[in-house]
């Protein structure tokens, strides 16, 4: 009786043992689960607004939109590993992708599992999007409408934008920006239009990230810096 016993005891020590250190190996893809964002570098255009989606299941997908293309949305689709702070991407066509986790933040490493280095080197870090509670589970829809802010410095004055639900977009109260067209992937919010200025007309894609969404109020980050739109009902 006794030897069984010790025998239990032993097993399931073991097993204990093992469990620790597969956590230790970093075997834990649910620990990186979620939305992640960067605009990389691109020779021919503003830049690729990359947003990578990795699943609890060890899937991802990675969308990349090329800024100021027609025509230029990818998708990829793959399976990922985690083995300590590198994750390990491969996708559906046996292409490999290495990611360093640093705080909080992925960055893209080279063929290599080197960190990219030079002046561009910030672009390849992807920043986590967060999760956003679409109302009532009716995905982006209630995104449309007309959002607007305080004008600052000018009391009682609001401007914003009006996304409607065909894809168009307008201005509210901005004569020298004119958005003409809107899109959404994920927490993503793309709003393209004309700078106009100068004798210029300049064409601009603005990519916000959705912080925040409820019935009455839009909340984006853009460039680092967080404005509040409210839903405007007149």
């Amino acid at each position: 009786m006794k030897t069984g016993f010790s025998f239990i005891k032993f097993t399931a020590l073991a097993l204990a043992i093992v469990a620790v250190a597969s956590c230790k190996n970093g075997n834990s893809e649910a620990g990186y689960s979620g939305t992640y964002h960067a605009i990389m570098p691109a020779a021919d255009c503003p830049g690729i607004n990359t947003i990578l989606r990795l699943d609890t299941n060890g899937t991802y997908i990675i969308d990349r939109v090329y800024i100021d293309r027609s025509n230029s949305a990818y998708q990829e689709k793959g399976k990922y590993t985690v083995s300590g702070d590198r994750l390990t991407l491969i996708s559906d066509e046996n292409d490999t992708t290495l990611l360093k986790a640093v705080d909080g933040l992925l960055k893209w490493l080279d063929r290599q599992g080197n960190e990219i280095t030079g002046d561009l080197a910030g672009n390849y870090t992807l920043k986590p999007g967060g999760e956003i509670l679409w109302p009532d589970g009716n995905d982006g829809a209630y995104l449309t409408g007309d959002w607007v802010e305080p004008v600052p410095g000018m009391s009682g004055q609001t401007q914003g934008v009006s996304l409607k639900e065909d894809g168009t977009a307008e201005s509210i109260n901005m004569a020298t920006l004119r958005y003409e067209q809107w899109d959404r992937i994920d927490n993503i919010l793309f709003l393209k239009g004309k700078s106009i200025g100068n004798g210029q007309t300049i064409d601009f894609t603005d990519t916000l990230l959705i912080k925040g969404l409820t019935a009455d109020s839009l909340t984006v980050i853009r460039d680092g810096v967080e404005i509040r739109y409210a839903r405007k009902t007149e």
